[in-house]
């Protein structure tokens, strides 16, 4: 028989599952693996982060680039992980790898989260497909996708959810310091919302059992050892803190920030850039489903799922606040970042619990139409995965997967640049056009895509915009310049391309083909041409 449960714990429910934790981790691993689509694969942070991360471990790779020299304090730990594979197995092999690698962690921490919650295995790859189309409340986050950071993070922030409720606490120290590390802000918002849940949800939290069901009353006094372990791995997180706020001092912050939130990232940061009708709903039915999770679920782990959700809301309340003060420059925290991943998430997992506490056993007509279901799921995604995994295994050096949805015109231009360029050239090419990097493999004056994190940085990166825009201020126009800007990108004025040449170092632009410039061409095709910059044409 168990023994009495723990003073001020209410009695555990059985939360053996109806399948093995290997179970769940296949569905997961495959659903996630399904609903990706390869053909994209370096097309979005990749083409930042890991070019920048095989360039921090071999800076032969793309030299004299102003932007990839700078150091990213919070990717240090990424870029000796990722950068180290990319320079063994090349950046397109290693985007792979990495993107594996994120779902084989993501997988293995929901895993045991769906076993103990009880999900019926039929419901999971419906759940999870549905949960990617729709992983995003307002902010445009994710969770699982490209090979970044904070796919690593969300992982140990799942795995420090269910140490905790299980009272694993050196565990879950160890996890929440680890999700610091592999992302500052993932990880600070996550191990504050989990203290808020644990102290709002004390009456939930399981005691261990052992081998023989007893539960075990661990001592309240034991919470030194935790606190000490998690310093330990939140310690390279720490320090980039520290090296980022001493990288800002005698900066204007404010401009620095505003500009980031306003004119580079408004979908994360910015709310009066929301507000679709679509993303208005995922929000209101998220918010029911963890609503009704906390006050119907059966199991303390449902309720204490959904609890966790919803308190994070709390930091998207203070960007609220932020915005109403008119702190623009103070929403470059994120503040909505982690309560819009958390929210969809939570509520893929309570919706599965709540479903599940209901269904009358694992027979009967419910089962039979989630298998049919998640059938159809997967059907109608392997015809897609399987295109795309072929262009993959098609891919080469003269025609890369990354860039096929690159207008072809401007790849010829940009790939002769990579195979008869200098290995130290500066480019001039559309600032807004993304994967530059990995087309020309050389130095860029700047890109929209690639824009720093500290406030000096951010600064010089507007600075180079608006040279180019002919804007003093970026601030002052209200994007008016930005606009322009990508409008004439391939026809700027003889006097941009002159003052990049001189300011920037830029050796060749990228132009239209009836662009004409005093300069020499050296190479023209597709609409295109390549200008040299070492000098007038005398035409």
């Amino acid at each position: 028989m168990n023994g009495p449960p723990h003073a001020g714990v209410l009695p555990v429910p059985d939360t053996r599952a109806p399948a093995g934790y290997a179970t769940y981790f296949g569905l997961v691993a495959v659903s996630f693996v399904l609903s990706a689509t390869l053909r994209h694969l370096l097309d979005h942070n990749e083409a930042d982060v890991l070019v920048a991360a095989l360039h921090a471990r071999d800076p032969s790779f793309i030299p004299g680039d102003w932007y990839l020299d700078l150091p990213i304090p919070y990717r240090d730990l990424y870029n000796l992980l990722a950068g180290s594979l990319a320079k063994a197995l090349g950046l397109l092999p290693a985007a792979v790898v990495g993107r594996v690698v994120g779902v084989v962690c993501v997988s293995a921490a929901l895993a045991p989260l769906l076993a103990r919650l009880r999900v019926h295995p039929a419901l999971v790859a419906p759940l999870f497909v549905l949960y990617q189309r729709y992983r995003s409340v307002v902010a445009e986050e994710w969770v699982v996708g490209s090979f970044e950071t904070k796919t690593f993070a969300y992982a140990a922030v799942l795995g420090a959810m269910l140490a905790a409720h299980r009272r694993r606490w050196v565990a879950a120290a160890a996890l929440a310091g680890l999700a610091v590390s592999c992302h500052v802000l993932v990880g600070t918002y996550a191990a504050a919302t989990l203290t808020a849940a644990l102290l709002l949800g004390r009456r939930d939290l399981a005691a261990p059992a052992d081998d023989d069901g007893h539960r075990a009353s661990p001592s309240r006094n034991l919470w030194l050892l935790p606190l000490v372990v998690g310093l330990v791995a939140a310690t390279p997180g720490l320090v980039s803190i520290a090296r980022m706020f001493e990288a800002a001092s005698g900066v204007d912050r404010r401009a620095a920030g505003e500009i980031y939130v306003r004119l580079r990232v408004p979908h994360h940061t910015y709310p009066p850039h929301w507000g679709t009708p679509g993303s208005i709903a995922r929000a209101v039915l998220s918010c029911a489903v963890l609503v009704l999770g906390v006050r119907a679920g059966r199991s303390p782990l449902t309720r204490f799922v959904a609890r966790y959700a919803l308190l994070s809301a709390a930091f998207a309340g203070v960007g609220f606040a932020v915005l109403a003060a008119g702190r623009v420059d103070l929403l470059k925290v994120y503040w909505f970042r982690f309560p819009d991943a958390m929210w969809p998430l939570g509520a893929t997992l309570v919706a599965g619990a709540l479903v599940s506490e209901r269904v009358p056993g694992p027979r009967g007509r419910a089962r039979v139409v989630a298998v049919a279901a998640s059938c159809l799921v997967w059907a109608t995604l392997v015809p897609a995965f399987a295109r795309d995994a072929r262009a993959l295994a098609m891919s080469s050096r003269a025609d890369p997967v990354y860039l096929r949805t690159m207008p072809a015109g401007v790849r010829g231009a940009l790939l002769w640049v990579r195979d008869h360029a200098p290995a130290d050239a500066t480019v001039l090419v559309d600032p807004f056009l993304s994967r530059t990097h990995l087309a020309t493999e050389r130095a860029q004056v700047v890109s929209f895509k690639c824009v720093p994190q500290t406030d000096r940085e951010i600064l010089a990166w507007a600075a180079r915009l608006g040279n180019l825009a002919g804007v003093r201020d970026l601030r002052d126009d209200d994007a008016t310049g930005l606009r322009r800007l990508a409008a004439e990108a391939y026809r700027l004025p003889a006097e941009t391309v002159a003052r990049a040449a001189r300011d920037f170092g830029a050796s060749f632009y990228v132009a239209a083909a009836d662009h004409a410039l005093p300069y020499r061409v050296v190479y023209e095709g597709g609409g295109y041409r390549v200008y040299a910059l070492d000098g007038p044409s005398g035409g």
